[in-house]
């Protein structure tokens, strides 16, 4: 996760859960690791997920879809990571005045 981090940080705001404080002015990304899968036939390697959650200002949805195609480019550099096809629609997060979407990425690893 440390490298994923630091590989998106250098040109997103980027942020572990609970990190983030206040209203969301401009766009930023939180990563969380998620639900960790083995390999069928043994207990050596697995998968573990990654869930690649985006804010953006709620005011513009335009502003929201260009941010999380940015994301997306940013997240195709890092060659570790896998796409899963999982992505949510954009919904209103109320508390944090944004939009939000997740975007599910795979990573192998030894258990």
């Amino acid at each position: 996760m440390k490298r994923i981090y630091n590989a998106l940080n250098k040109n997103l705001k980027t942020y572990f859960p609970g990190q983030h404080k206040g209203l969301c002015e401009d766009p930023y990304i939180v990563l969380r690791e998620s639900t960790q899968i083995p390999q069928i036939g043994t207990n050596q390697v697995g998968q573990r997920l990654i869930d690649v959650i985006i804010y953006a200002p709620k005011n513009s949805y335009v502003k929201a879809e260009d941010y999380r195609d940015e994301v997306k480019r940013e997240i195709k550099k890092i060659e570790v990571l896998r796409k899963t096809g999982s992505e949510t629609p954009w919904v209103l997060d109320n508390d944090k005045e944004a939009l939000t979407t997740s975007i599910l990425y795979t990573i192998m690893k030894r258990l």
